[in-house]
């Protein structure tokens, strides 16, 4: 058929990134990748509370800051070996937790 295209006539790159597109839609393996989406989408979706949460019950009364540092507090380093490891596998968190830091640590000087 002549306006058929077929897996035999995708190139190498291409079949990449079909595979990879049908994966992600969950269409490549089914009901259990559609489901196994739904609970990573759940997930990042209840982090993103859980992390408002706590904010919204420390923040500054009537302000929208951050919640005030004790002097010579410091960030546990069980968190800043778990956001280096995040940065360094996703290279584009790792590109604005850098400024985010640099940012924060400014802040925390003045």
């Amino acid at each position: 058929m002549p306006g058929t295209i077929d897996w035999s006539d995708y190139s190498p790159a291409a079949r990449v990134v079909e595979w990879g597109v049908m994966t992600h839609m969950g269409r490549r393996c089914g009901r259990a990748k559609q489901l196994g989406n739904l609970v990573v989408c759940l997930v990042l979706s209840g982090t993103t509370i859980a992390g408002v949460v706590p904010w919204w019950k420390r923040r500054p009364r009537g302000a929208l800051g951050a919640p005030a540092r004790s002097t010579g507090e410091r960030v546990p380093a069980g968190i800043v070996v778990t956001l280096a490891t995040l940065g360094l596998l996703f290279p584009l968190l790792g590109a604005t937790l850098v400024p985010v830091a640099l940012f924060d640590a400014y802040a925390a000087a003045r």
